[in-house]
């Protein structure tokens, strides 16, 4: 299923929904409304790839793999030339333009670079989806898998035995502040691995997002959501001062 497609399907859910669970319809735009955010950013981000990969081919005459592309930057009009069918040349301009600049440029080799220590070590997934995943370790299991548990599956440790261990050392101490921050806030008896994530014990765990990322559980929260929840509780303890 292509990414258009996906949207189109989306957009005839929430018809469908609507005409014979009309009780359900604020809560099914909450929820297609947060998986068309999360496909719009893939969207864009393999857009710029297909853009690098269209160029080499059609220029240079050679196929050229997703992770080579990513680590390539074009000019302008090199961009502009390989605009896709189903972005206006108004819209794409603007894409172009974001991914030409200095600052973008710059932050994209930064976090690449991260990607590749030791400390950001890439997951164990492959291509599928955090959904996709959930759903195959939902069958193999047979119960239903969180996302965190999936997530922790993707970043395992070499020991089967010892799930809390993760592909690094670093993302393994981050895990175990995170549970011991979670503990504070909730109590010991908060199910941390099944229950929603909580923004302030990931934020702190991880001092932040210093790296464009999450040093744990990335694609299972939502960014603005979870930085929007931080704003608020330390609003709220600096009130309670």
């Amino acid at each position: 299923m292509t990414s258009t497609t996906a949207i189109k399907f989306c957009a005839f859910v929430l018809q469908l929904r609507f005409r014979h669970e009309p009780e359900y319809e604020a809560t099914t735009k909450l929820h297609v409304g947060k998986c068309c955010n999360q496909l719009l950013v893939s969207v864009l981000y393999y857009a710029r790839i297909q853009a690098i990969q269209d160029h080499a081919y059609k220029t240079e005459n050679h196929r050229m793999k997703d992770k080579l592309a990513g680590r390539r930057y074009l000019e302008k009009n090199e961009y502009m030339a390989q605009r896709p069918w189903w972005c206006t040349e108004v819209s794409w301009e603007v894409l172009v333009d974001e991914w030409c600049s200095s600052k973008w440029i710059e932050q994209s080799m930064k976090n690449r670079g991260n990607r590749l220590t030791s400390k950001y070590k890439v997951h164990r997934g492959g291509s599928n989806s955090l959904t996709t995943i959930c759903q195959k370790l939902s069958e193999k299991e047979g119960r239903e898998v969180s996302k965190i548990e999936a997530w922790m599956h993707t970043h395992r440790g070499a020991d089967p035995n010892k799930p809390d261990v993760l592909n690094s050392v670093e993302a393994s101490k981050c895990l175990d502040l995170y549970k011991q921050n979670v503990g504070n806030v909730h109590g010991k008896d908060y199910d941390w691995l099944h229950f929603p994530i909580v923004p302030q014990a990931l934020y702190e765990a991880g001092k932040g997002k210093p790296h464009g990322k999450w040093s744990l559980f990335n694609g299972v929260v939502d960014d603005r959501e979870t930085l929007r929840e931080v704003q608020i509780s330390r609003s709220s303890s600096s009130s309670k001062r």
